[in-house]
């Protein structure tokens, strides 16, 4: 087993969803699996995200011992008022666990991600961002397709890993580091370093 080397205990939010499989956790996309191993690295670990009520497996299994504590459950983004309920009941679970880590890493396009940047941030925790996607660009498509919001596809080099670090201005205050999948989606943001290490 890899030898710790920080103390830090971080959070990872995702918007990819989880399958529990009796004491298995799975995904369908291979980040998750990759960003697990840094746990045996860290003072503590654990995922913040969806995991679908329905018992099941995909075919990226998590490392044994990888805990995820699980957001609020909406069956469809189309109801309103369930979203409304999902992202309330989200922010009280995401409070909560602000009380055990010192840092977030927030993956995904969910405008809850911003609310969770502030909360956080609020609590003089560490946040680093993590972008996969240029999501007006993704928008665009999915309206065009008349699909509404899809998934990229299993295996899309978005979702298979982080190949730069950047950092991002703000208004409000000053930039947060940022990891991105992929050179395209690294121009806009201020990078700090150029190789990538795509997965």
């Amino acid at each position: 087993m890899p030898e710790r080397t920080s103390k830090a205990r971080v959070a990872v939010y995702t918007d990819h969803i989880f399958w529990r499989h009796g004491e298995e956790l799975y995904s369908d996309r291979s980040f998750p699996g990759f960003v697990a191993q840094l746990a045996p690295l860290l003072g503590g670990f654990l995922f913040m995200g969806r995991v679908d009520p329905s018992p099941g497996a995909a075919q990226h299994k998590l490392p044994d011992g990888i805990e995820v504590v699980e957001m609020p459950w909406v069956g469809s983004l189309s109801n309103p008022l369930a979203v409304i309920r999902m992202m309330a009941g989200s922010v009280r679970r995401f409070w909560r666990v602000l009380d055990r880590v010192d840092a977030v890493w927030l993956v995904g396009s969910y405008l809850v991600s911003f609310v969770f940047a502030g909360l956080a941030a609020l609590r003089g925790k560490r946040v680093v961002l993590g972008v996969r996607q240029d999501l007006p660009q993704y928008a665009r498509r999915a309206t065009r397709a008349g699909a509404g919001f899809i998934s990229p596809p299993t295996g899309s080099r978005a979702s298979t890993g982080c190949s730069h670090g950047c950092s991002r201005s703000s208004s409000s205050g000053p930039a947060s580091p940022a990891t991105s999948a992929g050179p395209g989606r690294s121009s806009s943001f201020r990078c700090r370093s150029s190789p990538s290490t795509t997965s």
